[in-house]
């Protein structure tokens, strides 16, 4: 059975070009056993509290609050083999998503859904996947636009049990409708796939009403799992985002779609994405064999540090690819069944 956890969210509204999630850290405030990365020294010692180095970039799992002017931003773990799902909701009027990042593990971009606005504001969403994540070691997941945006939100989870998108399609978008809803999908491979849907949406106001989240199983709409939620406030609406997800494990291999019922009317756009179960290249491969890439990078001339290693999901070819993280134009090596092949 598949599982979603909720791991993280974000969101800001401030003008830039990055969002991350989790929390900006200044010293003194730092959870114990609780995982950052170090954004500005100032007069931290970090190395007191667990760090390497006082080095900015240095991820570290805290060993007391810290002392001092140093920031770090909240880093997070995911079990080894599980499926990290990303979800960003941002104003696109100025600049859309160029990459979403685990560290320097490149997460991979489902089809965006977005609406415009006849006004000034437009509204966008879009999904990106790392189909199966490879070590436990906790990264900091940021976001990065084409060009400064102001309103923007970040959802972050973890799936368990299913290990490929199997279809992500139904993106759609509205504006004078308090029920939205998402496209739908082709039939399922198989009646135990996980379905999620996800909405953006301009606000909230004070009175706004999130209403009830729905996804369709065996052609019949049914309350969602669980939800998760974040986004910005103040006045006026549209000068925020909100961010919406919902999760269900089907029972039927027909066509799936997802719904908000009673929910205040609002600019919104939103998609539905499922995961289910496939026999593909990553089927009977267990994470060690899979990801010991170190071999290549070493005999690579010249000699690359496997440390550097930044993996990509090609959805085209359906494997892993990997590349140096400081030369993304050039893959080093690719997964086939019998392992690693360097080129």
């Amino acid at each position: 059975m598949a599982t979603y956890t909720p791991k993280a969210t974000g969101f800001s509204k401030s003008s830039s070009t990055t969002l991350a999630a989790g929390d900006l850290v200044t010293a003194g405030a730092f959870v114990v056993d609780q995982a950052y990365e170090i954004v500005t020294v100032g007069t931290t010692d970090f190395t007191a509290i667990g760090a390497s180095a006082n080095t900015v970039g240095v991820v570290f799992t805290a060993t007391g609050a810290g002392s001092g002017t140093g920031t770090a931003q909240e880093a997070f773990s995911f079990t080894i083999g599980s499926e990290l799902v990303v979800a960003l909701a941002y104003d696109d009027a100025f600049g859309h998503p160029t990459s979403v990042k685990w560290g320097n593990r490149l997460l991979a971009n489902r089809p965006p859904a977005a609406t415009r606005d006849p006004g000034t504001y437009d509204i966008a969403m879009s999904v990106w996947v790392l189909p199966r994540v490879k070590r436990s070691t906790p990264h900091v997941i940021r976001a990065t636009w084409s060009s400064a945006i102001v309103e923007k939100a970040m959802l972050v989870g973890q799936i368990d049990g299913k290990n490929r998108i199997d279809v992500a399609a139904g993106n759609n978008d509205g504006v004078s409708t308090g029920n939205p809803v998402t496209g739908t999908t082709a039939a399922l491979a198989n009646a135990s796939t996980l379905a999620m849907a996800f909405f953006a949406a301009e606000g909230p106001d004070t009175n706004d009403t999130p209403g009830t989240m729905q996804i369709k199983d065996n052609n019949v709409f049914t309350n969602v799992t669980g939800t998760q939620r974040t986004g910005t406030n103040g006045a006026p609406p549209l000068s925020n985002v909100t961010m919406n997800a919902g999760w269900l494990q089907l029972t039927s291999a027909t066509a799936t779609q997802g719904q908000i019922t009673g929910a205040t009317a609002r600019l919104w756009t939103s998609c539905v994405v499922t995961f289910t179960e496939a026999n593909d290249l990553r089927q009977g491969v267990t994470p060690t064999d899979a990801f010991s890439v170190e071999e290549i990078f070493e005999d690579h001339t010249p000699a690359l540090d496997p440390e550097d290693a930044a993996y990509v999901y090609s959805l085209a070819d359906d494997r892993y690819e990997a590349f140096d993280k400081n030369d993304m134009a050039t893959r080093i090596a690719y997964w086939t069944p019998t392992g690693w092949t360097a080129g």
